[in-house]
């Protein structure tokens, strides 16, 4: 499947005018800048565009990341007086933030948003590629991570409403392993009487590390005051974190061309033709929307999650603890606790972070169990 950039109106209505770009240098070019950040999918209705790209980078100053990732000169960018996410330094263009500590164990964070990538004129499929690439490099010094990215996939013919979308969720024909879906009502406020803003569905958790919003950008748009832009319904795929990284390389690997099997990977609306979800068939009209793609995952172990949460809180809450008990009771109290331990442990989960993070036997002691965990589900 090929993806290619469309500068044309899409079907259903003209765009709403996009802020004005600065110019671009012939760097940024051969970066693959100053290109729309648009991409058609080659599906029929479906156009994918990266709307949202938040990463972290460790061992390089900020202004090495604005010359050498954007392509922009420092000097653009204006210092802010309060800092951000715990950050104590911020600098800003527009949409386009960079974030730093005086710590330098603290990575710097770049934050663009959908806006952002319009008015520097970014590629946001060349920049995450460039970004990979770096992190994949020769400076062992310098490493790279993707901490939020936000995939959105657009109707502009009409082909999907808000009604069909309904329709599916409330008669069960959504299948996901999202645990969560709820629907909120948005009104604009400020004049005689509310200006309805569309209808949005949240399917997964908001403090969870994947969450999807299908909504109405149509509605959305002219309660915000904009000019009517036509037949406009919006999927967006919202990672952070791991499931982040791992949706980063996804779409680095496929493409744009591949957000529809990305979308089935993590949703997909099927007819209730059969009791088992997984053999039931999709709805037509998801497959032309996904341009026929099978599910492409991208979901993260839980094991691994739990590992990571169970290190940070043993080395936050217990290690001093553990210290202070050793100290008086000896290492023989520390043995048996964690034999006591062996006992109550799912030996298909410990298999599962073994291999996760390359950890031997040895290193979670754990020397005595034999563990096959060849049925667990990596999704």
């Amino acid at each position: 499947m090929t993806s290619h950039n469309n500068k044309k109106d899409k079907p259903g209505g003209r765009r709403t005018p996009a802020p004005a770009r600065a110019s671009i240098s012939s760097s940024q070019r051969n970066l693959g800048l100053g290109a729309p950040r648009t991409g058609n999918t080659g599906a029929l209705v479906s156009i994918a565009l990266i709307d949202c790209l938040e990463f972290s980078i460790h061992g390089a100053a900020w202004q090495t990341i604005v010359s050498d990732f954007l392509q922009l000169d420092p000097n653009e960018f204006a210092r802010m007086q309060v800092g951000l996410r715990g950050y104590p330094n911020r600098v800003q263009r527009g949409h386009v933030q960079i974030l730093w500590s005086d710590d330098h164990d603290r990575p710097v964070k770049t934050l663009i948003s959908g806006q952002g990538m319009d008015e520097i004129g970014v590629d946001g499929l060349e920049l995450l590629r460039h970004v990979l690439r770096w992190n994949d490099g020769a400076l062992k010094s310098v490493k790279t991570c993707v901490s939020q990215i936000h995939l959105a996939l657009d109707d502009r013919s009409g082909f999907v409403s808000a009604g069909l979308i309904d329709d599916c969720i409330l008669s069960g024909c959504l299948v996901t392993r999202l645990r969560k879906a709820r629907k909120i009502v948005g009104y604009e406020l400020g004049s005689d009487l509310p200006q309805y803003a569309g209808e949005t569905w949240y399917v997964g958790s908001f403090n969870g590390d994947r969450l999807v919003r299908l909504y109405d950008k149509q509605a959305e748009r002219i309660a915000a005051g904009e000019d009517d832009p036509g037949p406009w319904y919006r999927f967006e795929v919202q990672a952070r974190r791991k499931c982040a990284d791992v949706l980063a390389r996804t779409l680095a690997r496929e493409g744009l061309g591949g957000s529809g099997g990305i979308l089935r990977g993590i949703i997909d609306f099927r007819e209730q033709d059969n009791n088992q979800q997984d053999r039931r068939t999709p709805f037509s009209w998801w497959m032309t929307f996904c341009d026929g793609l099978v599910p492409i995952r991208t979901g993260v172990k839980k094991v691994a999650q739990t590992l990571e949460k169970a290190c940070r809180w043993l080395e936050r809450s217990v290690s001093r603890r553990l210290a202070e008990v050793r100290a008086i009771l000896g290492d023989r109290w520390l043995n048996d606790l964690i034999k006591s331990g062996e006992k109550k442990t799912d030996q298909g989960v410990i298999s599962a972070m073994s291999r996760e993070y390359d950890l031997s036997p040895e290193w979670l002691g754990l020397r005595r169990l034999n563990v096959d965990c060849s049925g667990y589900c990596p999704f």
